[in-house]
């Protein structure tokens, strides 16, 4: 038996009848059909019709009867030359997720970017590279993890074979969640002074820096606190100081002890008499601090400017009393926390007084300059008649 190679070619007409196909090896087939363009020649052994195994070939012995179990092959042999030419689809535009909240300081969020085709369907298996228009603000990975780097919006551009898509973050700074207060000295004797301070922290309890801080005290006529957290005793009793930054507060007691009364100053005389609301006046007497910074003179309940001191003598500025009337007013000076027996002393607001006649006006251009007050003696209210049906 003689060996050929069995070719399967695609003919027109190839189920009508019987179609030979007669190859030698190293031969060539032609095929005149456009259409035959493709032949499957696998290595098979086939034995010439009527001849037997080792008899020479006779050239044209062997005859293929086309059957219909060969469409198959057909088909695969076509699919399998001729191929798919289109190619997969190509990308037309690029979706990216938005992280729908804003992104803390120093924490992440993640994006995914969706490639689409014309007809707008999802496209797997692609390759997408990520950017970000500010490194100081986010920083995106090849995987679209968002870090916050510092306050600010940045773009986050994902790329896809050409397309691109973008999204928006804005990267904040983490808020307050606690406060807490502190005081050098939370006991003091009146006309002592200490420093408060206030740590914020965020929700992971790391400190914050650079927030700011409203100070408050529960009670100013036994301590009062400064913007910056000084806190000053004044009389005997307990204060509490609260510290507020974003909504969330601290707060610290400070207690406030007498002093010795054998120690405490003694005021003898004050000019001018009557004292006039934002004036200067002098007090004398004893046992006085040798500094401004040592004495703390109250007018009325309000602490007064001391603006030069020596054991005899303080020079003050009088303070606005707010609108208060002429009266006598209490003026006291405590000194290393002893206070001293209060002397009563007149009082006049400041300002100079107009008249104002019945039935006339005047436009007041700043109204918190005036304090408007009418002596109990001369005024009079007159009521309307009602008449009754």
């Amino acid at each position: 038996m003689s060996l050929m190679e069995l070719c399967i070619g695609i003919v027109p007409g190839a189920l009508d009848g019987r179609r030979s196909i007669v190859h030698r090896p190293g031969r060539a087939i032609h095929l005149r059909n456009p259409f035959a363009n493709c032949v499957l020649c696998p290595k098979l052994s086939v034995a010439a019709k009527g001849g037997k195994a080792g008899s020479p070939l006779q050239p044209n012995t062997m005859t293929i009867r086309t059957r219909l179990a060969l469409v198959s092959l057909v088909t695969v042999a076509f699919a399998a030359c001729s191929g798919d030419s289109s190619g997969p689809p190509a990308v037309a535009s690029v979706a990216v997720s938005s992280p729908g909240t804003d992104i803390i300081v120093g924490q992440t969020a993640s994006l995914t970017a969706t490639p689409k085709d014309a007809k707008g369907n999802t496209l797997t298996n692609r390759t997408v590279a990520w950017t970000s228009s500010s490194q100081t603000i986010a920083t995106v990975s090849s995987t679209g993890v968002v870090t916050g780097v510092g306050p600010g919006s940045a773009t986050i551009t994902a790329t896809v074979e050409g397309k691109t898509g973008t999204a928006g973050v804005t990267v904040v700074v983490p808020p307050v969640a606690t406060v807490t207060v502190t005081a050098v000295a939370t006991t003091l004797q009146a006309g002592q002074t200490t420093q408060a301070s206030a740590v914020t922290r965020d929700a992971s309890n790391t400190v914050l820096t650079g927030r700011a801080v409203a100070w408050s005290t529960s009670n100013q006529a036994i301590a009062t606190v400064s913007g910056t957290g000084v806190v000053t005793a004044l009389t005997v009793g307990v204060a509490t100081i609260t510290a507020t930054s974003e909504g969330k507060s601290g707060t610290v007691q400070i207690t406030v002890t007498g002093g010795n009364p054998a120690d405490a100053p003694q005021i003898t005389g004050m000019t001018p008499s009557p004292l006039v609301e934002g004036q200067a006046a002098t007090i004398t007497g004893t046992k006085f601090g040798a500094t401004a910074d040592a004495n703390v003179v109250r007018i009325g309940g309000v602490a007064a400017s001391v603006t030069a001191a020596s054991a005899t003598s303080l020079q003050i500025i009088v303070p606005n009393l707010n609108c208060k009337p002429a009266q006598n007013v209490n003026v006291d000076v405590t000194v290393a926390g002893n206070l001293s027996t209060p002397r009563s002393q007149p009082f006049t607001p400041g300002g100079a007084p107009f008249t104002l006649a019945q039935g006339k006006q005047v436009l007041l251009g700043v109204p918190a300059n005036f304090c408007l007050q009418f002596p109990a003696s001369s005024a009079s209210v007159t009521r309307p008649r009602i008449r009754r049906r």
